[in-house]
């Protein structure tokens, strides 16, 4: 069955991008743009093309009953791919056309702030480029990536004609999605949906972020909605975690598949699970057991992966490799593919539930805490089950908690994930906070300097609340000398999570 994803928004919301990334990044999808359509006519001088230009020009839409027939025309020669609908259809009349012969399966209202993001969006006229001075600039300013060829606003981006498209939005459009509304419309952010996209196209998470993809297929209320939904879902490539996951069967044997350097000592492991389409089935916060046989010792330690229940037949850790005594460190960084580790859990005594809500302590006795402000600080790899939670939070579209990483390290070439750290913060700017410190900088380095403890770094620490927790991971002196700092500004025991 073809799976037909119709992004409706008001102008500027971000349609075209985000289909133009579903095409690029998701095999055997195909993009159908109502308005490239018609400029297409406009540019080739046709009939139908000189009466539109005159009602775009004005901030209008073409009139239905002289575009419907041209636009029905070109989106069926798209019949046979899965297809992203971009400003087609937008009116009731036009969705029962459509439905007629090639029905939607998933409308998906895109939310943000769009008469800013016209004002400064500029095109490509001949290709169809387009790029935002704030959220996609050219490399060269003015200039387009590919061709260096002039970039130009759009004749229907003045102030005035953005105005009146706002109001025709609100009258028709806008009343699209509802008509999709019984169990097959979702609204999401079109930043946060980029900020997806834009992870799964380098693969450090999978489609959408799977597992945010469930959350939207478990809200849905009406079962017509729900299966249309999971089926959409499945011809992107998911499977609904409801399959056993690795862990439900006992402790694990995985071999090492790849590892990847992260900085001179912290590597990213992949480790194959037994079936491809399994999750490993840890919750936010939850950690694993790794064990070998080294030196004719069993050596056991905790790790918490990287990759959460959205990677199908494998799971990510980072490790640091440490001198001295830490014999299973050492052994993990000089495996070869293919050679295994025995794996346990879950562990640990801290879930993250969702939207500001923990499970603290194990089995019957947990207490349920919630919180709208969350700081995590982390030393080196203790940033992994942090990351885990402050992931798995700015997912979520409907968890509006506010949130603070520090990330400590020696120096500036000890840090990680700096890429995708920085995607998060540049993203979801409105929400997440990302501190580097270092104890001991360099002549470039411009951000925060002190250890954990330090003045420096606890004066950008949110004062102390009930409605404020502190997560804390690190090496065990760190930690130590954090908790006793952060007591002595007045932050509660209760409020302070240590993994």
């Amino acid at each position: 069955m073809m799976q037909r994803v119709l992004l409706t928004g008001a102008v500027g919301c971000g349609k075209g991008t985000i289909a133009k990334k579903v095409v690029e990044h998701f095999e055997g999808f195909a993009y159908f743009c109502a308005g490239d359509v018609i400029r297409q006519h406009i540019s080739n001088g046709s009939e139908f093309g000189k009466r539109a230009s005159s009602f775009l020009k004005a901030g209008e839409h073409v009139p239905e009953n002289l575009v419907n027939e041209v636009l029905l025309q070109e989106v069926q020669r798209l019949r046979d791919s899965h297809l992203v609908l971009d400003g087609f259809p937008r009116t009731i009349a036009q969705v029962t056309a459509v439905e007629a012969s090639l029905p939607v399966s998933l409308c998906i209202e895109l939310d943000v702030p769009r008469k800013e993001r016209l004002s400064k969006r500029l095109v490509h006229i001949p290709s169809g480029r387009t790029y935002n001075l704030d959220y996609n600039p050219p490399r060269v300013p003015g200039k387009d990536d590919v061709t260096g060829e002039p970039l130009e606003r759009r004749v229907d981006d003045t102030d005035e004609a953005i105005r009146r498209r706002m109001e025709v939005y609100k009258k028709t459009e806008s009343k699209v999605a509802a008509a999709y509304s019984i169990g097959m419309s979702v609204q999401f952010n079109s930043d946060e949906l980029f900020y997806y996209l834009k992870l799964a196209a380098v693969g450090t998470i999978g489609a959408m972020t799977l597992h945010t993809a469930y959350k939207f297929y478990l809200n849905l209320r009406h079962e017509k909605g729900r299966s249309r939904w999971k089926e959409f879902l499945a011809a992107i490539g998911f499977i609904p975690p409801l399959i056993p996951t690795a862990l439900s069967s006992g402790p694990l044997s995985l071999s090492l598949d790849s590892k990847h350097p992260l900085n001179h000592n912290v590597t990213r492991f992949r480790f194959l699970l037994p079936e491809s389409d399994q999750v490993i089935g840890l919750r936010p916060g939850q950690h694993v057991a790794i064990a070998a046989t080294v030196g004719g010792k069993r050596v056991v330690r905790m790790y918490s992966p990287v990759s959460g229940n959205e990677a199908r037949g494998y799971v990510d850790v980072v490790i640091k490799r440490y001198e001295g005594d830490h014999a299973l460190s050492k052994h993990i960084h000089s495996m070869r593919e293919g050679e295994k580790l025995e794996w346990d859990g879950p562990r640990g005594h801290i879930v993250y539930k969702g939207r500001g809500a923990f499970l603290i302590g194990r089995s019957k006795k947990r207490d349920k805490r919630s919180f709208s402000h969350m700081t995590a600080i982390a030393g080196g790899t203790g940033i992994t089950p942090l990351l885990q939670i402050l992931k798995s939070s700015l997912e979520d579209y409907s968890d509006c908690s506010n949130l603070h990483l520090i990330f400590a390290n020696s120096t500036e070439k000890d840090v990680f994930l700096k890429e995708e750290l920085d995607m998060l913060a540049e993203t979801h700017s409105n929400r997440f906070r990302l501190t580097y410190t270092v104890s001991q900088p360099g002549d470039g380095w411009r951000a925060c300097v002190g250890r954990p403890d330090s003045a420096e770094v606890l004066k950008l620490i949110a004062p102390p609340s009930d409605n404020h927790v502190v997560m804390l991971c690190g090496p065990n002196p760190m930690v130590k000398a954090v908790v006793t700092a952060l007591k002595g500004i007045g932050h509660q025991e209760r409020n302070v999570l240590v993994f």
